[in-house]
């Protein structure tokens, strides 16, 4: 949305937008069908009169003749910005929020923005930023799409997407950021992602669940760039677990939980096979080096 002249304080960029969406729609329709949200890269910037102006137009232009909206308006938020500037009890001017899967390079030397945030854990860790997904006041957006755009996806895909699944991640994309990334189709693991999308959208139904329950589990391989990332959900009548190990190593990780039958047997959700059971509320697990996967009983 920057491309549109926000700062200018004008409506020429406006006036863009809905010029150039009426005509993709009587130009292009099959490449419209194609458009999943509308997207706004806002790192640290607390805005709020031009994204109500650009919120207002997509509310008004992109509806069906009953005045339904066909897509949502996905902004890219931070530490500094929070989605309770745009999504609040008053106005709510953005459907969808995301964070980045890494750290941004300005983390270190933008004490304007950062200085007085809380971060959870090693400040410089490379997951330090989901710690949004998290439940924050006055938030009533959850981070839910989380952006790849540094070489630390680049390797291990898998385990970077898993990760975020495990901190309540609902989606991801990948960013070019202007270029400085090569294209996707380059990527190591880009010739993989086929199959990858079959594991993933046979998780959909989990990933949909609240990434929050009543219930936790403790392990031994701390939660940390090198440890282990682990989020819960409830499905139906079953307890599942997303996890993705970050270390470069295999670990063995105990395991513990409380409220659980023993023998109770623990069934990979992709494979349907037994991996173990719970004897005394605990289970020894063998993660491979950067291993990640779906558990549920």
């Amino acid at each position: 949305m920057y491309d549109y002249g926000v700062y200018d304080g004008d409506r020429a960029g406006y006036d863009r937008l809905i010029k150039e969406y009426n005509q993709m729609k009587k130009n292009n329709p099959k490449l419209l069908k194609k458009l999943l949200y509308f997207y706004w890269d806002n790192e640290r910037y607390r805005l709020f009169d031009s994204v109500k102006k650009i919120s207002d137009i997509i509310k008004s232009i992109d509806v069906d003749q009953n005045g339904v909206r066909f897509r949502p308006f996905f902004m890219q938020l931070d530490f500094s910005t929070a989605n309770n500037n745009y999504n609040n009890l008053e106005y709510s001017l953005i459907d969808l929020q995301g964070g980045y899967a890494n750290p941004m390079i300005f983390e270190d030397n933008d004490p304007q923005n950062y200085d007085g945030i809380e971060f959870k854990g090693d400040y410089n860790a490379e997951f330090s930023n989901f710690a949004v997904f998290d439940h924050i006041p006055g938030v009533t957006i959850p981070k839910t799409v989380f952006v790849v755009n540094s070489p630390f996806g680049d390797k291990h895909i898998g385990n970077t997407v898993f990760a975020a699944l495990a901190r309540g991640a609902k989606g991801f994309a990948f960013w070019r950021d202007g270029g400085s990334q090569p294209k996707v189709e380059t990527k190591t693991w880009w010739r993989d992602f086929p199959d990858f999308t079959v594991k993933l959208k046979k998780l959909l139904p989990l990933i949909r669940m609240p990434h929050w329950t009543s219930w936790k589990i403790e392990a031994t391989l701390p939660d940390d760039e090198d440890g282990l990332v682990l989020g819960t959900r409830d499905f139906g009548q079953k307890r599942c677990m997303i996890f993705a190990s970050r270390s470069d190593k295999s670990e063995i990780v105990r395991l513990s939980i409380d409220k659980v039958s023993d023998n109770l047997p623990i069934i990979d959700y992709f494979t349907g096979k037994e991996v173990g059971f719970w004897e005394s509320g605990s289970f020894q697990m063998n993660v491979s080096p950067r291993g990640y996967g779906v558990y549920c009983w």
